[in-house]
């Protein structure tokens, strides 16, 4: 009974989900066609809340190339929570910090990914020519970042409101 109450609060909450990114979707600038491009991206996220499939078989799906729905995929991920769609964890960070592509922490993700994954910070340091100390106030503000997008907003959704319970029981209930 307990897996169960568990399970269908996980459903609740991915349902909620999809319906509060399909809304937002509703508000973008973008045409009916590329909005059920945007609402495939949000049906093929994976538990973390990562583009679970290539992105060009999506745009197969509707006679499109990859670099055609580029657009729409950049939109949904930067939907709240920014990020969301990514391909990768490389990607997820770099998201995060794309309002300044300047910072020592976009640097650190988008040129040394492989050093700061495997901690061979030293390497890091001599390349971008700081010191550990400058180092490690970059990684702490990298390790605010998100990476578990689709997680994190589950972990938030603490309750559902009962108004919210009785749609989804309804919806539930149809044939």
């Amino acid at each position: 009974a307990k897996i169960a109450a568990e399970l269908e609060k996980k459903f609740k909450t991915r349902f909620l989900f999809k319906n509060k990114k399909f809304s937002e979707i509703n508000d973008l600038d973008l045409k009916d066609r590329e909005k059920s491009i945007a609402e495939e991206i949000i049906y093929n996220l994976d538990n973390n809340g990562y583009l679970s499939i290539d992105l060009f078989l999506i745009a197969d799906r509707f006679g499109k190339t990859e670099k055609e729905i580029e657009h729409i995929l950049y939109q949904v991920q930067h939907l709240n929570p920014p990020a969301l769609a990514s391909k990768d964890l490389q990607q997820c960070l770099l998201i995060q910090l794309d309002d300044d592509i300047e910072s020592l922490e976009y640097k650190v993700i988008s040129n040394h990914f492989d050093d700061f994954i495997n901690k061979r910070y030293n390497r890091i340091c001599k390349s971008e020519n700081i010191s550990l100390k400058e180092l490690s106030v970059t990684i702490e503000i990298l390790s605010k970042l998100k990476v578990d997008i689709l997680k994190t907003f589950m972990s938030n959704a603490k309750a559902l409101s009962p108004l919210a319970i009785k749609g989804l029981n309804t919806l539930a209930s149809l044939p």
